[in-house]
């Protein structure tokens, strides 16, 4: 067969109880392990994708259950062919694990992301479609033009697309992330910016987006996920005469998060199911809560735990629990303000 299929997997695990409380300090509850893969059947890669030399990818989040079965299959992001998204859903619900394990008893586990990589052995089509093509060049005119409607009309007709090469969602994308920045919404800027592969692109055109991308998460103290784009800038040998300037703004998060200073991230769930952050202290609350939020899911390496929402609640992670990420869930477009904190002495 001429495919070459890519899966790569990366799991969150489970937290055990802490408080809801900032004031009160975290009692450990119980220890639990990670599953472990069993048998994951690859995805078949679709005939008319494998015609066309058409690549992409599918990020899927599920549950194993306590027989090792996986159920409760959600699609996240994807490169936008709906092929790719059908053959992965069919792969995954077949799949099957060892299960956690708390005390010694198998238990359910919630959090499970995957992305699954459609790759061509030889390399892809990397050009775009005429139809494609002819969308974007009037998407770019309006765009110089500040016609914001037809910006939106074009960039819409190109999000229809069932299917897309990564080449063009890549450009749809920094298009998108173009039409963002005129209208100066830094949040939705990152959104898509976030969405661009950038697989078979020039070092000139990672560049670009790469560097864009680590400014507006240093803005807007996306930190962790900033230092992580700093490392794929320095990857890049057109970036050895500007690493000096951002080495400085490296050095300069990690003066911010040895200090006692605070810092603010703003949160809004807007049309998803939920808004995901990567914590770079143990210490958080939430407050300015203009909407309905449910509840939290703060997980790290191994541990997991879900809380209700209210006015200016606080948690306070125990130092032990490394590499954590919330997921807050609530009403369209909700939003509220996450504060980081520097660890309270006891």
């Amino acid at each position: 067969m001429f495919k070459y299929l890519s899966i790569s997997f990366f799991v969150l695990g489970i937290l055990s109880q802490f408080s809801v409380n900032a004031e009160v300090k975290s009692k450990h509850i119980s220890t639990t392990v990670n599953p472990t893969p069993k048998e994951r059947v690859e995805p078949k890669y679709p005939i008319d994708a494998a015609r066309e030399a058409r690549e992409g990818w599918v990020e899927l989040s599920f549950i194993i259950e306590e027989d090792g079965s996986v159920s409760n299959i959600l699609v996240g992001d994807s490169s936008g062919s709906a092929d790719f998204v059908r053959e992965s859903l069919r792969a995954v619900k077949k799949w099957q694990y060892h299960p956690a394990m708390e005390g010694g008893e198998p238990i359910q586990r919630c959090v499970n992301t995957v992305r699954i990589g459609f790759s061509m052995k030889t390399n892809g089509i990397h050009a775009v479609r005429s139809k494609f093509k002819k969308n974007y060049a009037l998407a770019e005119k309006a765009l110089q033009e500040k016609d914001f409607a037809e910006v939106e009309k074009r960039l819409e007709k190109m999000t229809s697309y069932k299917y897309r090469h990564l080449t063009e969602n890549d450009y749809l994308h920094v298009l998108a992330y173009e039409y963002a920045k005129a209208k100066n919404d830094p949040q939705l800027q990152l959104y898509h910016l976030e969405q661009v592969t950038m697989k078979n692109a020039p070092e000139n055109n990672k560049l670009y987006v790469y560097s864009n991308k680590f400014n507006l998460q240093v803005a807007l103290n996306k930190l962790v996920s900033a230092i992580e784009t700093y490392e794929e800038i320095k990857e890049l040998q057109v970036a050895d005469d500007l690493m000096s300037s951002f080495d400085r703004v490296v050095e300069d998060i990690d003066v911010l998060l040895d200090s006692d200073d605070i810092f603010v991230v703003d949160g809004d769930i807007g049309d998803k199911s939920h808004w995901f952050h990567r914590l770079a202290r143990n210490d958080f609350s939430i407050s300015d809560i203009n909407g309905s939020l449910n509840k939290v899911d703060i997980r790290c390496a191994n541990k997991r735990h879900e809380f209700t929402v209210s006015e200016n609640a606080g948690w306070s992670i125990p130092e032990g629990w490394k590499h954590c990420a919330i997921f807050v869930y609530g009403a369209d477009n909700t939003s509220f303000k996450l504060v980081e904190q520097p660890r309270k002495n006891t």
